[in-house]
């Protein structure tokens, strides 16, 4: 033994753990732009312009339409030069003219695999401006986002089509009316969060879920970094919302001796010019709907198929000789800006009720309103079906894959086992405190961990939290005051 006299020190490591470093709400956002770019860390507005090689003054102005023809551009417009938010990670596909193809779409959302390895970071949302508005582009975004690089989580956001953006080889049907909101929503997902209309700043327009990007971005930030607060009852940093509403065309066709039997009748003023009905033969337009107005002596005329340029009807009790007026209705693809006014319970019942969020207009300006992911209302789990829950429950889940990936491939042992328990007690305790957690705690799964998953080195730790949910019903019962109104008259 070495002889000491004196004084000595010596340090011990800090038994406190810090949480790892996890994005809360950092958008991985794939567009179009004139200069394609692999997935980068944006910062700001300068580095965009320089990355995408539009042009200053021009490429940055969106149209008359109050659109960006890029749709990249979009984005990173609203992101840093209106909503004044900080680090984004961007993918640019190169597009002449701001189409984009389904395949282009695919290659580049597929690139979020290897973002954490490129770049360190944790992407926790997944946007695609303009193109995110259709059940194919739903499906590949959570997909993704669920689970990327085959091991990290996030939430994806969408629209319900509201505009006539679509991808290059595809179709949008636009979405005019609250009430068909519902019908529209064709994917229902945890991971998936969904909005409808778009909203104006001004003159320009943009995407819902864009906007929403920003709402989270700014709330994750004034709380700590901590995705537990709702962006609901949020500003939105809207002036107005607004749907692309289509002209209604009336056409009128007389047809004239059409006898017991049926016939057809053609939509143009005879068979040598028809009007063109649909975009195949046995279809009706999307949004078509047929009146048969009665002539005298006429009262049933069915429908019984359709053509290229006519309608087949039934109709054995038209007598010989007989003139029968036949209406038709379209909706044509000459689609109108229209701004929307909703109230709350109109908001609530088309909307929040079929698991899409909207924009209310409150005494505090336009909100974000609305809690649950398009997995509402089939799914009514709460870490599954409110956007804060499931944001809060990936948040930790990537926590603990930076957490616990140093400790693969050391020994199993009593010691070890109570090392990642303790630590990551610690950790969710610090969450705790500060108010992102109800209650937590990370304790060894004796129940799954057999001796013959123990033997092959297997380990399982069960891992409760209770993020706290938004406070979405708040109700005040009133009553007079009998008693104080006699003791105010005594």
């Amino acid at each position: 033994m070495t002889f000491k006299h004196g004084v000595y020190t010596s340090e011990i490591e800090t038994a406190l753990q810090t949480a790892p470093s996890v994005d809360s709400a950092l958008p991985f956002v794939v567009g179009a732009v004139k200069t394609a770019f692999e997935p980068t860390v944006v910062t700001s507005w300068r580095q965009f312009v320089e990355l995408s090689g539009i042009t200053e003054g021009t490429d940055d102005v969106a149209g008359e339409d109050g659109w960006f023809s890029h749709s990249l551009v979009s984005f990173a417009y609203l992101w840093f030069r209106l909503c004044g938010r900080g680090d984004c990670i961007m993918c640019g596909i190169a597009s002449a003219d701001g189409s984009v193809g389904s395949n282009s779409l695919l290659s580049a959302i597929d690139k979020i695999d290897t973002v954490y390895e490129r770049l360190r970071r944790l992407p926790s949302i997944v946007c695609i401006p303009y193109f995110a508005n259709n059940p194919g582009v739903w499906m590949l975004m959570k997909s993704k986002a669920e689970l990327y690089g085959g091991r990290f989580s996030a939430v994806a956001v969408g629209d319900i089509p509201c505009n006539e953006h679509a991808p290059s080889d595809g179709e949008s049907v636009v979405v005019s009316w609250p009430s068909r909101v519902a019908d529209a929503k064709e994917v229902s997902d945890k991971s998936l969060a969904l909005f409808w209309p778009y909203i104006g700043i001004g003159d320009l327009r943009f995407d819902l879920s864009s906007v929403a990007c920003a709402v989270m971005n700014r709330t994750d930030a004034q709380n700590g970094n901590l995705p537990f607060v709702s962006p609901s009852n949020k500003n939105c940093y809207a002036t107005g919302v607004y749907v692309m509403q289509p002209e209604v065309v009336e056409l009128n066709s007389v047809v004239t001796d059409l006898g017991p039997g049926g016939g057809r009748v053609y939509l143009g003023s005879d068979a040598s010019t028809p009007y063109r009905v649909g975009t195949g033969a046995g279809q009706l337009p999307a949004e078509a709907f047929y009146a048969i107005k009665e002539a005298p002596e006429v009262h049933v005329l069915q429908l019984t198929s359709v053509g290229d340029t006519y309608l087949a009807v039934n109709s054995e009790e038209i007598p010989p000789g007989r003139a029968v007026t036949l209406t038709y209705q379209e909706y044509h693809a000459e689609y109108h800006e229209a701004p929307l006014f909703q109230n709350r319970d109109e908001v609530n019942t088309y909307l929040g009720a079929n698991g899409v969020i909207g924009a209310l207009n409150t005494a505090n300006g336009w909100v974000l309103w609305g809690n649950n992911t398009s997995a509402f209302p089939g799914n009514t789990d709460v870490k599954d079906s409110i956007l804060s829950e499931r944001r809060m429950f990936n948040y930790v889940k990537n926590s603990f894959q930076l957490f616990a990936q140093p400790r693969i491939d050391n020994p199993l042992n009593r010691r070890q086992l109570e090392g990642v328990v303790n630590a990551f007690n610690q950790i969710l305790a610090s969450l705790q405190g500060f108010g992102a957690l109800n209650a937590a705690s990370v304790a060894i799964d004796d129940e799954r961990n057999t001796t013959e998953q123990l033997i092959r080195g297997v380990v399982y730790f069960r891992i409760r939290i209770a993020p706290p949910p938004p406070m979405q019903e708040i109700n005040g019962v009133f009553e007079f005051d009998v008693p104080g109104f006699e003791a105010s008259l005594a």
